[in-house]
């Protein structure tokens, strides 16, 4: 628990700590966990407790930024063994939404291009960290390293 809180300071400073297991953002998602992770999104989505398995039921509707956009708060504050997987192939699935947004060298794909190198560096972070006896999360870095360099020499 300390380590989340320490964590929590790290990615975002206006995020205020309690001593209880809820954290709160002012004008901004929050997350709360009881018998479970769960997460209350007021921004692009319907106010709403989420579980995992609803985050991963977004990413098979098709929903990446809306999937990706609900699990950034809960792993904040929670890393667990299944918030951590779902961080994970929500990232893939926002790289590979972000570099398809990438045609050239305009403002919007360098911005889109910059974001997916973001969440690639976060991807090669977070993959050691987890359980993968199949090596999918090794083996989807290594082919996001391949198409974001693809990717980066057609644009620039």
């Amino acid at each position: 628990m300390l380590r989340d809180r320490c964590a929590e300071r790290l990615f975002d400073p206006s995020v205020s700590v309690t001593n209880g297991p809820s954290v709160n953002e002012v004008n901004g998602p929050s997350v709360s966990k009881t018998n479970g992770p769960t997460v209350s999104i007021a921004n692009g989505l319907k106010i709403k407790d989420m579980t995992v398995k609803e985050i991963f039921e977004l990413r098979k509707e098709g929903k990446v930024e809306q999937a990706y956009n609900a699990i950034l708060p809960m792993y904040k504050v929670h890393h667990g063994k299944y918030t951590s997987l779902a961080m994970f192939w929500c990232a893939v699935d926002m790289m590979n939404l972000l570099l398809g947004k990438v045609d050239g060298s305009s403002p919007e794909s360098l911005a889109a291009l910059a974001e997916a190198e973001k969440i690639y560096m976060s991807l090669q972070r977070l993959a050691p960290k987890i359980y993968d006896e199949s090596g999918a999360c090794a083996k989807a870095v290594e082919n996001l390293g391949v198409a974001l360099k693809a990717v980066k020499d057609a644009a620039l």
